[in-house]
């Protein structure tokens, strides 16, 4: 299967345990490829420091569970 650009929603970062929480909609066909394959890359654009992040990682899916839970739940 050939490498696929799919939008992410960057909603939460752990700097300490370098993990990135992003969400996306259950029924799209990325949750399949995520789970076929976990192997993901990041790519993030800077506008004022014009500079490039790229991120390589292990995509895990979450759903009806704890921390799903924990990041719907709103602020206090």
């Amino acid at each position: 299967m050939a490498a696929e650009v799919r939008t992410v929603v960057l909603r939460y970062v752990d700097r300490e345990q370098w993990r990135m929480d992003l969400h996306t909609d259950l029924r799209s066909p990325k949750v399949a490829e995520i789970r076929a394959n976990p192997a993901v890359s990041l790519l993030f654009y800077d506008v004022p420091g014009k500079r490039q992040l790229r991120a390589k990682g292990r995509g895990v899916i979450h759903n009806q569970d704890g921390l799903t839970v924990e990041r719907w739940e709103p602020a206090p």
